[in-house]
């Protein structure tokens, strides 16, 4: 079920926040209400076809699991930079900082999020901040 956006990032529990940073972060389209499927975008399309031309069609997929996984969740990274966002993240070791994600705008620091337990958990929290941020404007 796509978590209400007026739902603070922190009071999401983590299949929540998968399903936000797909929906309000990367721009995806869910199939049902319900269940974690989305179709894909028209530029997914392109450079699906474009890399395998024999694909007839395409079809629904399920989201990545971006805060549990740090390959799914280093795709958001890029996705926010493609749009002109400045993403650092960093891995502390110790139990105060953790992990944190610093997302910037326009030379300004946007959002920043520490003390998450996981560098793609902490990525997701300031995605998904920085997106419903920028919306706000």
């Amino acid at each position: 079920m796509t978590p209400p956006a007026d739902k603070p990032v922190a009071d999401l529990s983590l299949d929540e926040l998968r399903i936000a940073v797909a929906v309000e972060v990367m721009g995806w389209s869910q199939v049902s209400e319900g269940e974690p499927y989305f179709w894909p975008t028209p530029e997914m399309v392109k450079e699906i076809l474009a890399k395998h031309p024999d694909v007839i069609g395409v079809d629904y997929f399920p989201a990545p699991d971006f805060p549990r996984d740090i390959s799914a969740a280093w795709v958001v990274v890029l996705h926010l930079k493609s749009k002109g966002y400045d993403v650092s993240v960093s891995d502390n070791a110790d139990d105060y900082w953790k992990s944190e994600c610093r997302v910037d705008f326009n030379d300004e620091t946007f959002v920043s999020v520490t003390g998450r337990d996981t560098a793609p958990i902490a990525i997701c929290c300031a995605a998904l901040l920085a997106v419903r941020k920028e919306g706000e404007k």
